[in-house]
This record gives structure tokens, sequence and C-alpha cells, in this order.
């Protein structure tokens, strides 16, 4: 009897001190599974993904690489846009996931990043290389700004790995490495005394140049001793070049200087490593923009002004650069089709998986744009037609509007592997899932159920060129026998072909004249769109509303896409469709 009360003690105790603390488990989520409970904000578009623009400049570029390329990415490394400098500037547009993590601008030639912390819409962003003379330059140092990530501590005269990480060593208790950021930029504050070391992959015989930027902005003493030490493949030591700094050299004072040495690494050497000792006891200076460049002629075999190493397409000249949308992952695009009306709400009618690759040529303009569209999906008794509409996607920062490319662009469509046709801007992908989906399925644990279908197409386009916008295909649905009832995603236009007294009819309250397409009057759309990076999300069997499938949609949505942002990684395995192939 003694040992039930104690254990009755013990679980009233768990218990008071589980309440005490106010923190709320998962059952303790408002469980939003009716339609009636959603109360959407307006302006929420019914998608993950953010619209970015990214200003940069880029200072200090030689005239071998005055157009180098530039990329935009996302948290994980992937690269989301890129493209060329034309006279020091460049534009960057992506779309990402909410959930991609901060994003970098990165200069692939100079191993340069700047990561973008915050989440905004738009970015201005300048980025300084050193002045280096004007020859073929690849920076072998990893972190060159200390833009990306931390340093690593070391033991005195440590001889570090090449691995692109600076390893350092403090002396002097009272102070210590740490980045210093000002005006966008990120430097080295380096210490009284301390060493700073990074190896790298050096080819013995090459001309090379060591620079890097210096301010020793309290004007103090300093004096700092640097050092270039080469090995061989078998770690024996092929030279030692090195050099002195301290207040009475070249003038160093309050102001940024440029270090720059010209030297040829000795034969046999396959490694470099460099180190900065600093015993200056007196003050500390900043560091920025350190560069070990090598030699070598420029190589362009298409003769399109892009060096071999920064462009995509190496022999082709009508192209460069090559974006992958998603960057990993697919695009999700789910549809309910019984429009004007609501509809049962699961999403399933049709559900495709989309990943798509654009194409830029020299000039950063669109040349080509290929895209593979999966049929995940076909829950709808109509014989649904999949189209996309080619637009010109414009954001001001807040709202995007869509304009077709209309005459701005020729269009030619690629053959393929579906029997996909072309119609001025609009794209006909499958035209009728009941003839061209082989065989038939349905993949709603209601009828039939096979592997997943592939359509794969490409349109080349007559260049285009704008600096304010980016194309932005709009899939969408209408049934083989009424091609003029469009469903399009929430926001996103109907084309000249729809029938507009559809419009406002049954539950749809769109208003063309104000911008408003495809919304309830509760702002309930007939589609979202996501990025999924993991290929994880699955659809709602039939009949089952997305609302119970995914226990966390509807306070997605109620947030206006702020919170719970990886809704879609935590279904009810008991009420989506689990592929049995």
């Amino acid at each position: 009897m003694k040992k039930t009360l104690l254990i009755l003690m013990s679980i009233l105790i768990a218990l008071f001190i589980l309440l005490s603390t106010g923190c709320m488990s998962d059952d303790d989520v408002p469980n939003i599974d009716k339609i009636s409970e959603l109360e959407v904000p307006e302006d929420f578009e019914w998608n993950n993904i953010r619209s970015v623009t990214v200003n940069v400049t880029v200072v200090g570029l030689p005239a071998s690489r005055e157009h180098c390329r530039v990329e935009l990415l996302d948290g994980s490394g992937n690269q989301v846009s890129a493209g060329l400098v034309n006279d020091g500037e460049i534009v960057l547009k992506g779309r990402v996931s909410n959930l991609a993590g901060d994003l970098q601008v990165y200069i692939p030639s100079y191993n340069l990043k700047k990561r973008l912390e915050g989440y905004l819409s738009e970015y201005s962003v300048v980025l300084q290389v050193s002045n280096i003379a004007s020859k073929t330059i690849m920076n072998l140092f990893g972190n060159p700004g200390f833009e990306d990530g931390d340093m690593i501590s070391a033991p005195i005269f440590y001889h570090p790995p090449i691995d692109g990480n600076w390893y350092y060593n403090q002396q002097n208790s009272s102070q210590n490495f740490f980045y210093y950021t000002e005006a966008d930029n990120t430097y080295l504050s380096f210490p009284k005394r301390g060493y700073l070391y990074q190896a790298v992959a050096a080819n013995g015989g090459s001309d090379a140049t060591f620079s890097f930027d210096i301010n020793n902005y309290t004007n103090g003493y300093v004096v700092y001793q640097i050092h270039l030490t080469s090995y061989s493949e078998n770690g024996a030591m092929t030279g030692d070049s090195y050099l002195t700094l301290n207040t009475y050299w070249d003038g160093i004072d309050d102001n940024w200087w440029n270090v720059s040495w010209d030297l040829t690494i000795p034969d046999n050497t396959v490694e470099a490593v460099l180190s900065i000792y600093s015993n200056s006891y007196s003050t500390r200076c900043l560091f920025d923009n350190f560069g070990f460049y090598t030699d070598g002629g420029v190589v362009d075999s298409d003769l399109d002004g892009v060096p071999d190493d920064e462009d995509d397409y190496p022999n082709d000249d009508t192209k460069a650069i090559k974006e992958i949308y998603p960057a990993t992952g697919s695009l999700i695009v789910a549809f309910e089709d019984l429009w004007p009306n609501l509809g049962d709400y699961d999403f399933n009618d049709m559900v495709l998986g989309i990943v798509q690759e654009f194409g830029l040529n020299a000039n950063n303009e669109y040349v080509y744009l290929k895209t593979e569209v999966e049929v995940r999906g076909n829950g709808a008794n109509l014989n649904n037609v999949l189209a996309m509409q080619l637009d010109w996607a414009e954001t001001n920062g807040t709202t995007t509007t869509y304009t077709p490319i209309g005459d701005a662009a020729i269009l030619q469509l690629l053959p393929s592997t579906s029997n996909v046709s072309l119609d001025n801007n609009i794209v006909t992908i499958i035209n009728g899932v009941e003839t061209e989906l082989t065989p038939y399925y349905q993949n709603n644990g209601v009828g039939i159920s096979a592997n997943y279908q592939s359509f794969v197409f490409e349109v080349i386009f007559n260049p285009i060129s704008s600096p304010t916008a980016v194309i932005s295909p709009d899939f969408f649905i209408y049934d083989f026998v009424n091609r003029d009832k469009e469903i399009h995603l929430p926001g996103r236009p109907a084309t000249a072909f729809a029938n507009v007294n559809f419009f406002g009819a049954g539950d749809d309250d769109s208003d063309p004249a104000n911008g408003i397409w495809y919304q309830t009057d509760t702002n309930l759309p007939w589609g979202f769109e996501i990025i999924d990076h993991t290929s994880a999300y699955k659809h709602p069997l039939e009949s089952v509303s997305i609302l119970n499938a995914y226990r966390y949609f509807g306070n997605w949505a109620n947030s206006g896409g702020l919170s719970y942002l990886d809704w879609f990684l935590q279904p009810d395995n008991s009420l989506v469709y689990n592929p049995a192939y």
C-alpha cells in the first residue's frame, strides 16, 4: 500500500510541475479542422515562397573578371539564381522556401560570400575584392572576407588541413580575435598578440599573388610577421616566403591599405600555409579580403565573354547560366476543381510535383525554360486539362503583378516526352487526364493507383531581358468540355479564354478590376503551392479535408504563413495517400 501511495504521489508531483511550468505540448495547439474556423489574412498568397531581389555591387574586379559570375545561395548552399556582373553591378532574383535559412551572395572565382541576414524581400550588398593584377584569378582561400562561419581554435605553430577554414591561436588574455561588421561588410579584428592560419592547395612553379587589406584603425604601433610556407607531397618544406609589417612600413595609418605580394610558388609544391603572427603589444588591426591567386590564361571556349570555369555551357555561346527551381526538392501545386463552388477541400483533384530549369545567356537574358511535371494525384471525376501560362512576375516588395510575355518573346516548343502544345503564351501540358495518363490513375485511395507519370518539355525564348522581373509560369486547370472555366492559384489572373461570368458566382469572390482572383470572400483558395525541399509531401485521401490530413495546415493559413512553416512535414499517415510502389 505504501508503495502504491508513493507512486501516486510521484505522478501528482510530476503533473503539478508540468502544469506550473506553462509548457504547451502539441496536443495544446488549437486543432483547426473545419473550414468555418479559418480566418485567413487578406494578403496571404497560399504558399511558402518568398520572392527575393538582391542588388549587388562588386568593387575592384580586374579586367579578366569584369563580367564574373555571382550566385545567390540558400542556407544550405544550393544555388537559387545566378548572373554575370555588368559595369560592376548585378541584380539577382530568386524564389525560395520560407524554410531556406539565411541567403548568401557568392562570387565563385574569389570564393567570397556575404550572408544576407533577416527575412527581407530586397537587399543591397557591396562586395569588395582586392586590387589584384589582371590575370586569371581563382582565390584559393576559403572565407576570405570572413563573411561565412566562425574560426577554429588551434595550437601555436599549427599546420592546418586544407579545408577552407581559418584557424587561430590567441596569445593575449585581454584580447580575442573577433568579427567586426560595418556597412554590410565583415572584418577580422586581429588582437595584440596571436596567430592566424589557413592551408591551401598550390601548384609548384606557377606565379601567384598574395593580397589582403589592412586597417590600423587605432593608429597604434603594430608588428606583423606574415609567412607563406610551401610543402611538397611528402610533407617536406619547399620554401618559406615572408614579410614583416610595422608602423614604419609604407605608412600604415587609420585608412584601409591593400598589401599585394607577387611570388613564384617553388617547384614540387602541393600545399602552402599562410601564418600571420602579431606581436604588437599596444593595439589591434582590421583585416579583410585575403587572397592567394594563381596565374594562367583565361579559357573561353565559346567566346561569349564568360570564362569556362564560370560558364554552365562553355561550348555554347547562346547559353551561360543554368538555374534550377526550386533549388532542391519539388514545387508542389495542388488544386480543388469544383470552382466556383468550394468543394471538399481535400486538394487532391490535381497534385503536381514540378522542377524547372531556366537558362540565361551572357547578357543575363532568359533563353529557355525546361519543365518536368510529375502528376502525383488525380482525384477528380472530371477530365481535367493541365496548362501553363508564361508570365513576367514583378514584385514591388509587398505585392506581385503578372504580365504575359506576349510580343516580348518568340516562343518555340522543343520535342518532349508528352503531347504538349504551345499557343501564344499558353502551354497545354495534359490535354485531358483520361486519355493522357497511361495507365489512367487517380492515386486517391479510392480510384485506380499507379506510378506517377511525368511530362517533360522545353520552351525556347527569343532572348528576354528585364531588370525588374522573372519568368513565373502559372499552372492552371480546366475541364476538357468547359475550356472557359479555368481554375488558377489565388492571385493569378485568368487567361483571355476564361468566361468572366463565372467570377463572383457560387463561392467565388474574384474581382479582376482590383486584382483579386480565385478566392472566396474569406480568402480561401482553390489551389496552393509550396516548395518541398524534402519531397515528403503526401496529398490527402479522397474526401479527407487537408485540415484533418495535416493538423497544422489551418494554423499555418490563419497565421498568414508566418507560423507552422513545416506543416506539410507532419501528416496523419492514415489520412494521406501512401504509394505502395
